[in-house]
């Protein structure tokens, strides 16, 4: 040991009495120097030469055994198979742990080196030179753009040409003398055949040749990373002659990412439902829509936008960030970028108390004592549940007041999200025109309002929440879209989202409008009506006169009209109408719009103190 147990005192030749307290002094000594941590190094200088290390050692035992460990200090580095010789006991080599003789530059020079006995020689066991971390470093002769390889034959890895016949395993890519995968300049091969899992990098990928190619010959790339990577829909509409171009137009990352979910109230994801029966759960138990495990919405991701003006107008979104892509503002919300957006999955109703959750009935005004359902604004919450008709009956600010009633993140849709949700259908569809894709939903309602204001249901032409429960994620066709005559009979669902349009008309808060300009905000704190204090004015004035929209805006984000004209079956298929002064947005339609209503309707002609039976609410978060 480099610092031996000493015991200071002997007992056995003393020839005076010795008083007890240097026995006391003795096992304090011993204490010391067993608590020492020195004592349980076995650590020396080496004295000898490069390959023939020395080292001595006080207090070791007299022979090699097995188990025997030790470190010391090299003075020189190894230049090839090396040897030790520990206090004179005669030399032993040092070799890796499979007893290979060790190569040159595995011991440096200074180095401490640690090794056991293991009977026969010392096996190395650390890593003196420091190899193991950091870049490894190449032969003499290695150029640049070269890779490794593990060769089987030796069992080392190997340099090898990124170009050639050879062949990468770890990514079952075999390669060829064409195109290659592009990093940093080096090919790494052409994926000729097979599946590529978990690539990441930060350059271009150059497939069957071609830097920037879509598609490998056979395979699929399944979990890639990439900073510049861009996976991206598109649609293209020329506005003149009303046509779209389409071939990139289709069902994205974005959209299949979309699903319904249970939401806590402090905005957590309970639980996921199966993607084809919201009745249930992913995993097929029985789900719980009535409010008690959450609110049912629909998860958005995140994503990017690029627009493109021009004779044909051009939206892009991918899942990832690439270069001319920028975070739609839905996803910034209170100044705050969120990888999610919640959109409920059902019109509005509202929970009064426990697990009471109450329609608007066919009242034109639900709020307060002595209307209505009476709701009082102080303690009630808006809410997504199945098996309840719409809240009707509020105005902007009461819907407002009832969102944020459920806790931090929560509020009523507003002006991003539900164009967020527009440009979705817009890409995956390659269309505006939202009735002639996914149904006309409850739109056709015979004889809709016609009954005054009441406290009876059956007076009121709408849909209960929940029909959409069977389909789940998916989205209807004109076939299980179909309008109907008949009241509560009618739905339509666009990935998860029920009555998107028709049913009843929902406010849309974060918008305001003053003689056609508009202006929003996505901070929750900055909202109010009639004001464009803390919002930004988005675009020109809209256009001042009401019908079917032909034209809009060149704005990245929003769906402005700019021009009427059209009819229920060209350009965007949805009207608009508008008012002079202060207003506030209303988004869908009602129940008996017909084809007028659709996703791209907006009715901007309410004041704020607007309220009536047919204008409800969607939760979001």
């Amino acid at each position: 040991m480099s610092k031996p147990v000493a015991i200071p005192n002997t007992f056995a030749t003393a020839t005076t009495v010795i008083p007890l307290s240097n026995l006391d002094q003795n096992f304090t000594a011993v204490a010391t120097s067993i608590n020492s941590a020195l004592t349980y190094s076995n650590y020396a200088a080496d004295t000898g030469a490069a390959d023939a290390y020395v080292v001595t050692f006080t207090g070791l035992a007299a022979a090699y055994a097995a188990g025997l460990r030790i470190q010391f200090r090299a003075a020189n580095a190894n230049t090839g198979a090396s040897t030790i010789n520990v206090n004179a006991q005669g030399t032993k080599n040092i070799t890796f742990q499979n007893a290979a003789a060790l190569t040159a530059g595995i011991i440096a020079a200074n180095s401490i080196v640690d090794v056991m006995y293991d009977g026969t020689q010392f096996l190395l066991m650390n890593d003196p030179a420091g190899l193991t971390g950091g870049d490894v470093v190449g032969p003499a002769s290695a150029v640049n753009e070269q890779i490794t390889l593990f060769d089987g034959t030796s069992g080392k890895l190997i340099k090898a040409a990124t170009t050639g016949t050879g062949v990468v395993t770890a990514l079952g890519v075999n390669t060829g003398s064409s195109g290659a995968f592009v990093v940093n300049g080096g090919a790494l091969g052409t994926p000729s055949s097979g599946t590529v899992t978990n690539l990441t990098g930060t350059a271009s990928i150059n497939i069957n040749g071609t830097v920037g190619a879509t598609t490998p010959n056979t395979g699929n790339f399944t979990t890639i990373t990439a900073t510049s990577l861009i996976v991206s829909k598109s649609t293209g509409w020329n506005q003149s002659a009303d046509t779209y171009v389409t071939t990139s137009s289709g069902v994205s990352d974005v959209h299949t990412g979309m699903r319904r979910c249970l939401l806590l109230n402090d905005g957590s994801v309970n639980y996921y439902l199966n993607p084809s029966d919201s009745t249930q759960k992913v995993d097929g138990s029985a789900s719980t829509l009535t409010g008690a495990d959450g609110q049912v919405m629909v998860e958005i991701p995140a994503f990017y936008v690029k627009f493109t003006p021009g004779t044909t107008r051009t939206w892009s979104i991918s899942l990832l960030p690439a270069p001319g892509y920028n975070l739609h503002p839905a996803f910034i919300k209170d100044g705050v970028a969120v990888p999610y957006r919640y959109y409920g999955a059902y019109d509005g109703c509202v929970n009064t108390t426990g697990s009471t959750y109450q329609s608007g009935l066919n009242w034109d005004n639900n709020v307060g004592v002595g209307n209505g359902q009476a709701w009082d604004t102080a303690t009630a919450k808006l809410a997504s549940v199945s098996g309840v008709f719409p809240a009707v009956g509020l105005t902007r600010a009461n819907a407002r007041t009832m969102a944020s009633n459920r806790g931090v993140g929560w509020r009523q849709v507003d002006a991003y999200l539900a164009w967020a949700v527009e440009l979705l259908f817009l890409i995956e569809y390659g269309t505006f025109r939202t009735q002639q894709n996914i149904g006309d939903g409850n739109t056709n309602v015979t004889n809709a309002y016609n009954a005054p204001s009441s406290g009876s249901q059956t007076d009121s032409p709408h849909s209960e929440a929940g029909k959409s429960n069977s389909i789940g994620n998916a989205s209807t066709n004109t076939t299980n879209g179909a309008s109907s005559a008949s009241r509560n009979t009618a739905w339509m669902s666009y990935r998860g989202i029920e009555n998107w349009y028709g049913n009843c008309w929902n406010w849309v808060d974060g918008f305001n409008i003053n003689s056609n300009q508009g202006y929003v905000s996505n901070n929750e704190a900055n909202y109010a009506d009639d004001t464009a204090t803390n919002y930004n004015a988005i675009g020109a004035a809209m256009v001042a006169t009401d019908g079917y929209v032909t034209n809009c805006q060149n704005e990245p984000f929003a769906f402005l009209p700019s021009a009427v004209g059209g009819s229920s079956s060209t350009y965007w298929a949805d009207y608009y109408t508008q008012n002079s002064g202060w207003r506030v947005a209303v988004f869908g339609g009602l129940a008996n719009d017909g084809a007028s209503a659709g996703g791209f309707l907006w009715n901007l002609e309410n004041g704020s103190s607007s309220l009536n039976r047919g204008v409800g609410a969607r939760l979001a978060y």
